[in-house]
């Protein structure tokens, strides 16, 4: 690593470093860049930098509600469970709309 250079994702790592690197490029910077890279430049940074401050706004915004305390999984399951029908089974049709 250099100043003023790119900084690389996938060789010449301190190899303690190397596999969180490469997570790294997988995982945030391929998804946010449109593919996979060895290396990412200054432009690179700034573009993931504007993405992520966008998503921050965006969750700012979200509403606090009850719901978002459940964790993915459960809301997953919620959503493919017949949690719906059990709920409407309890409550009767139409209501709590």
């Amino acid at each position: 690593m250099a100043a003023n250079r790119p900084l690389p994702l996938a060789e010449g790592l301190n190899p303690a470093w190397a596999a969180a690197y490469r997570n790294r490029g997988e995982t945030v910077v391929a998804p946010l860049l449109g593919g996979s890279k060895l290396a990412l430049s200054e432009g690179d940074w700034n573009t993931i930098k504007d993405r992520m401050t966008a998503f921050g706004d965006l969750q700012g915004a979200k509403p606090d509600t009850a719901v978002a305390t459940l964790s993915p999984p459960r809301l997953t399951r919620n959503a493919a469970g017949t949690l719906r029908q059990d709920i409407t089974a309890l409550v009767g049709p139409g209501r709590g709309r």
